[in-house]
């Protein structure tokens, strides 16, 4: 973000789950799990070369009489940029992921028992696409997680095209592989999600975004669909 500039964007999301991917990578019934989520995101530029993120989110998550309402992670990093030009852009983000509500459907949500550390490193470009504009963002990260959660490596991928002056869309993948060891009751984990979704820009402030996501693969992981919508704010 430009010095002194920030975005604000809230989140709601629904998502679920009444199946589950096992070791093998196959698909075997569970109960039904659901999950509400209320999510902001905050960005601020400190300097002209370094940004101030911060996540907090409220949840819901219930599986059969187990029902669980309160505060979920709350993140707050740093992203420093460290190369640009004229199409392209390179960063570093650091940050800290605090613990949620400690409650009995932890393990379903992948450990939220305790602090998280993400360094990754970014890469966005942006390029003429059509009559339009297209842009692509690549992240690599690793994220260790204290006690019994097996660290992370992560690969995010966005693809975006403008549509209209006011509107365009984007496709994501989040890829999440464990690595190292998992203590009970956690195990290791390989998780691929995607989202599709659209942004309309009202104006140079206001943005609406709808979309919706799943998981198309992995192992030991919940088979979660959902969908979201959020409003963008500039400052």
């Amino acid at each position: 973000m430009p010095e002194g500039a920030s975005q604000v964007i809230v989140t709601a999301a629904y998502s679920f789950a009444d199946e589950a991917l096992n070791a093998g990578g196959d698909g075997f019934d569970i109960e039904k799990f659901e999950k509400f989520e209320l999510r902001g995101y905050a960005e601020y530029g400190f300097t002209d070369w370094a940004t101030v993120v911060l996540q907090p989110e409220l949840r819901s998550k219930s599986q059969g009489d187990e029902r669980s309402v309160g505060f979920g992670r709350v993140d707050f990093g740093l992203r420093a940029r460290v190369w640009k030009n004229d199409f392209a852009v390179a960063s570093i983000e650091v940050s800290a992921s605090a613990p949620g509500q400690r409650d009995k459907l932890i393990p379903l949500n992948g450990g939220d028992t305790d602090w998280e550390f993400d360094v990754r490193a970014l890469y966005g470009r942006g390029f003429d696409f059509a009559s339009g504009h297209g842009f692509a963002d690549i992240q690599l990260g690793f994220k260790h997680r204290v006690d019994e959660p097996a660290d992370e490596v992560a690969l995010d991928l966005t693809l975006g095209f403008d549509l209209t002056d006011d509107m365009f869309v984007m496709g994501q993948s989040f890829n999440r592989v464990s690595v190292g060891r998992a203590r009970e009751p956690f195990t290791k984990t390989t998780d691929h999600k995607i989202a599709l979704s659209g942004v309309y820009k009202f104006d140079g402030l206001y943005s609406v975004q709808a979309g919706f996501l799943a998981t198309v693969a992995g192992f030991n992981v919940l088979q979660e669909r959902g969908a979201f919508a959020a409003v963008w704010r500039r400052f």
